[in-house]
């Protein structure tokens, strides 16, 4: 705490001699050295104020049993078909590629697709490659169940 006051005033007193130097309003307030600032003290609930303990839940009825718990239905595996459809359906051809250039892409469980990889032997312009990137990120399939399959999709 000392350190830190001793560090204000020597910083309060440079700040007033750099603003002299550099013309300064001699009609201005000066710094106070002789105050210390405290923070108030922070309020503590007092016994009126204190919270309510919640309630507990209701005891189930013994006459009714207890219904099971809803279960999802499984997903179905990696669909092959749909995943292949959702590739052809990709608006690649507004990217004017020029070449071909294979996309490696890979399905998650939730249907969603990430790029891994755009391989071509020269690189594509950044906004050429972005544009792919864009195109394939917007194709999906159902969700299935399982880890993620990584897929490679020629482009030409």
């Amino acid at each position: 705490m000392r350190r830190s006051v001793w560090v204000l005033g020597l910083v309060a007193a440079l700040g007033g001699a750099l603003g002299c130097a550099l013309g300064c309003d001699r009609d201005a307030p000066t710094v106070r050295r002789d105050r210390t600032w405290r923070l108030p003290p922070i309020p503590t609930a007092t016994s009126s104020e204190a919270p309510v303990p919640p309630s507990p839940p209701p005891a189930p009825s013994p006459t009714t049993p207890p219904s099971p718990a809803p279960s999802a239905p499984p997903s179905p595996p990696f669909d092959k078909v749909a995943a292949r459809a959702a590739l052809a359906a990709v608006p690649h051809a507004r990217c004017k590629v020029g070449r071909t250039v294979r996309v490696v892409v890979r399905f998650t469980p939730s249907g969603g697709l990430v790029v891994d990889k755009i391989g071509t032997p020269d690189p594509l312009p950044a906004d050429t490659e972005l544009c792919l990137i864009h195109a394939f990120e917007k194709a999906s399939i159902p969700p299935f169940e399982g880890e993620p399959v990584t897929v490679a999709y020629v482009v030409r």
